[in-house]
């Protein structure tokens, strides 16, 4: 029974993908109010689907975290990260960063926060040249600096450190004992309403760094007692929210070197949502890409297990070890370029292999298409047959 219906589906998909790439006749007098809006509007201002683009992705350089995000975060769209305090928000965030440098696109880091370590920044490999930085005291500041910037179309991300400490000039001038209810909350739920028009028309990505909160006079042992600051506008313009947590500490004899870090994808517009990875943090050097290269082929199924062992078929040769430890360090042994190099092949044919099964059929029924030469009013003639 399950197989009938999944070859229904199949039969389905395909039909409906067949139609969608028969041209059919534009009626004239919706071509013509096409055109006119797109004369006094702009080009493009009305347009079908077929001229409108897929997602694209920048890359946040760790591979396990692309894999659960749908391969990167989307250009021209607006993701927060937020966590409790030393969870790993910032430097993720560099990490992300250094990836969008490497494409050769500037990076704003907007420090809110004023906690900004340019050693740190360098330990982690950011380059100096491509990293403009500002500190404003105010979000009127930050505002004007950001719009004039993104405008140029030569910054490819945004990082914004931090929601939760931004303060507006209204805040500045009131005394300690005037209550300012939801300030920043007002505040960003007007101001991305301007900036994501903005941000989609430059191709730049926005990056929220925010902070959690404690929920005011939460009592209930049901639901989630903890919030971020801004209010609820940044979750709804937000295309990718994604929840860090501190999650096990790493120790080279007795000493802590580092953090586990849970990655959870609470909301993903472009991709599925509510996955999960987890990663190593070390304090001097950042993200561990070989520990991560290893969990993106696994749950790509690339590296095989059976029971305890850990198997992978590298340019002809097989690497076999019990445990993931020894086995991340029988990868350590590879140099990182190749194995950077053997991951980015691996993952592209994932990805071809991988896709819906509309974009599968798709080509075979534009295949067909071309083969049958139809007129446009038998085109027409089938459609309201279909229809009726």
């Amino acid at each position: 029974i399950k197989l009938f219906y999944l070859n229904l589906q199949t039969i389905m998909i395909a039909k409906v993908t067949k139609q969608a790439k028969v041209q059919t006749k534009v009626p004239e007098a919706l071509k013509n109010a096409m055109e006119k809006i797109n004369k006094k509007q702009g080009w493009q201002a009305v347009r079908f689907m077929t001229d409108v683009d897929y997602v694209q992705f920048y890359s946040t350089g760790i591979p396990s975290f692309d894999f659960i995000l749908g391969w990167g975060l989307p250009k021209g769209r607006v993701v927060e990260f937020y966590g409790e305090n030393s969870s790993g928000k910032t430097t993720l965030a560099i990490h992300c960063a250094k990836k969008m440098q490497e494409l050769g696109k500037y990076v704003l880091f907007v420090d809110m926060e004023k906690t900004f370590s340019k050693e740190y920044a360098e330990t982690l490999g950011l380059r100096e040249d491509l990293l403009i930085y500002i500190e404003p005291s105010i979000w009127e500041e930050a505002f004007a600096q950001i719009e004039e910037m993104v405008k140029s179309g030569a910054i490819g991300l945004v990082v914004y450190d931090s929601v939760a400490a931004t303060t507006t000039a209204e805040e500045m001038e009131s005394q300690l004992e005037d209550q300012k209810i939801a300030l920043v909350a007002r505040l960003f739920s007007r101001v991305l309403k301007k900036l994501i028009s903005l941000f989609s028309q430059t191709d730049t990505t926005l990056l929220l760094i925010n902070q959690t909160r404690v929920k005011i006079g939460w009592f209930s042992m049901y639901g989630i007692p903890e919030d971020t600051a801004g209010g609820k506008a940044i979750k709804f313009y937000c295309s990718q929210r994604i929840k860090i947590t501190r999650w096990e500490a790493l120790k080279d004899n007795k000493e802590l070197v580092g953090y586990k870090i849970k990655l959870t994808i609470e909301k993903n517009k472009v991709a599925s949502p509510k996955k999960e990875t987890v990663v190593d943090f070390f304090f001097n050097s950042g993200i561990d890409s070989v520990a991560d290269i290893f969990t993106a082929l696994k749950e790509m199924g690339i590296i095989s297990k059976a029971g305890a062992y850990f198997s992978l078929d590298y340019n002809g040769k097989t690497i076999k070890t019990c445990g993931a430890v020894d086995f991340i360090e029988a990868l350590r042994k590879i140099k990182f370029e190749e194995l950077n190099k053997f991951y980015q092949e691996k993952a592209l044919e994932y990805v071809k292999n991988h896709k819906p099964s509309i974009w599968k059929l798709e080509d075979q029924a534009e295949d067909q298409v071309e083969e049958e030469e139809v007129s446009n009013d038998e085109i027409l003639h089938n459609t309201n047959i279909e229809e009726d």
